[in-house]
């Protein structure tokens, strides 16, 4: 795992999977609600993401600690790591280790591919990297593919 500073969008033709923090609430329109943060910029740069999201995490019936992957239009993968049962709460450090299992496994069968993640639960999730350092060290430290992103 490699410790990036900066913004991840910004360098994009470099990254195969590009994941964003979420939380696990599903609209009526079907969209996830990805209205702030990491999430919101990859919404605002590929539009049909929070609809594709929504669709693909009812259509699994795995609610919370959804990892979704989804293919773009420019052979890209963009994904949502969920930190959040709910967008008004905190992040919470055990849906980020069950979501750290998940991207640790796509890590493991895509090992050619670069993955990239907004450092998960801090800023609008209220934790400190000092919380959630732990966790990703634990799941994701073995791989080189993996970069964790934060400014």
């Amino acid at each position: 795992m490699k410790w990036m500073k900066g913004n991840m969008f910004a360098h994009m033709p470099w990254a195969s999977m590009i994941f964003v923090t979420t939380n696990a609430v599903i609209k009526r329109d079907g969209c996830l609600v990805m209205g702030r943060g990491a999430a919101a910029q990859a919404a605002r740069l590929w539009s049909s993401l929070a609809r594709r999201a929504g669709g693909r995490i009812i259509h699994s019936m795995i609610k919370y600690g959804a990892i979704t992957i989804l293919r773009l239009k420019d052979e890209r993968w963009a994904g949502i790591f969920q930190v959040k049962y709910h967008f008004k709460d905190p992040a919470s450090l055990e849906l980020i280790e069950h979501s750290c299992k998940g991207l640790a496994e796509i890590a493991r069968l895509n090992p050619r591919r670069v993955i990239r993640l907004n450092y998960p639960g801090i800023g609008l999730g209220q934790l400190s990297k000092e919380q959630v350092q732990p966790i990703l060290e634990k799941h994701l430290g073995e791989f080189d593919n993996v970069e964790i992103w934060s400014y």
